[in-house]
């Protein structure tokens, strides 16, 4: 009886891992054939067959067109003709407007900033994840971490306790053979983001009419 709690619990922990790993996505600019990930930082409430409108979370140079902007998600659906209703080039940030799953929910903002010595955790290409702590902040607005990023992370998800603190900016830089890395891993913090955010919800401009079309996802450039 003992092992059979006992797998139960696994088989939950795992599951619950699952789900909660739901929200990080892969991003695609359709017009330059640029990849990066991204997060589910919003869902409405009204589902309309078996999707939401939602907002991921991205880095700016991920997603540099305003339109054409893809959304993988990790059950391998898509939401595609997605566009940029927010954007903050200063800081990297990108917010796009989407159709997401019904079964996908959103990661909460923190409403602290990291700090010097914390802990944080990150989810980039591939749903990877790592871990790192905060070497310095340089800028107030900027989270500077032991960590090496490589391509395909941008725009990935950095977590204080949980809870989205930022997305992933930079870490190397490609020569003609091999990454090269040319500062500790960087990412914003939540000040820029949460503007965003809540210039966002107030206009409401991710609510509305959205053209939805499923396609094959295709091995773009990854930045």
């Amino acid at each position: 009886m003992r092992a059979f709690i006992l797998s139960v619990g696994i088989v939950l922990m795992f599951a619950t891992n699952i789900l909660a790993q739901m929200w990080a996505v892969q991003v695609i600019d359709q017009t330059t054939g640029g990849m990066g990930s991204g997060t589910v930082v919003a869902v409405h409430d009204q589902v309309q067959d078996g999707w939401r409108y939602g907002i991921v979370a991205t880095a700016s140079h991920v997603a540099e067109s305003s339109s054409g902007i893809q959304i993988v998600f990790e059950n391998g659906r898509s939401s595609s003709k997605c566009s940029v209703i927010e954007r903050d080039r200063s800081s990297d940030i990108a917010l796009v407007r989407c159709l997401v799953p019904e079964n996908v929910r959103a990661v909460s903002i923190s409403d602290v900033d990291a700090k010097e010595g914390d802990t944080i955790s990150y989810v980039g290409r591939g749903r990877r994840k790592f871990n790192g702590e905060v070497s310095s902040l340089a800028f107030p607005d900027e989270i500077w971490a032991d960590v090496t990023f490589v391509p395909g992370d941008s725009g990935g998800s950095v977590l204080l306790n949980g809870k989205l603190v930022g997305v992933i900016s930079g870490g190397l830089r490609w020569s003609p053979n091999k990454p090269q890395r040319t500062w500790p891993g960087r990412s914003n913090n939540t000040q820029p983001l949460k503007v965003l955010y809540d210039r966002a919800m107030k206009s409401k401009a991710w609510i509305g009419n959205q053209p939805r079309q499923q396609q094959r996802v295709q091995q773009p450039q990854q930045t």
